[in-house]
């Protein structure tokens, strides 16, 4: 159980990262739109919530072993949170 713990932590600092990191983008960049970084913000906590939720509730109806389960949220996580930071980048650019 304890590395169910810490997964959840891992995916929670990194949420928290990614919120930081566009709370500190507006700050610097008074003039980017507030309503991009407001979505951003508010998919990486859908996502969050999400993931959260799926790392808590295995079912174990012997399709799948714990550990494939638990690899593949961690997949799930790169594929899903980590995008959003480049969203934060491209902001302006558009």
């Amino acid at each position: 159980m304890a590395k169910i713990r810490r997964l959840k932590k891992d995916v929670k600092a990194l949420a928290s990262d990614l919120i930081l990191e566009c709370e500190t983008y507006m700050k610097f960049h008074p003039e980017a739109d507030r309503n991009k970084t407001g979505k951003i913000i508010s998919d990486v906590e859908k996502k969050l919530q999400t993931l959260v939720d799926e790392i808590n509730h295995y079912e174990n109806k012997g399709k799948v072993k714990p550990k494939d389960y638990y690899v593949k949220i961690v997949d799930k996580v790169k594929k899903e949170l980590i995008p959003l930071l480049d969203k934060i980048g491209e902001i302006d650019k558009k």
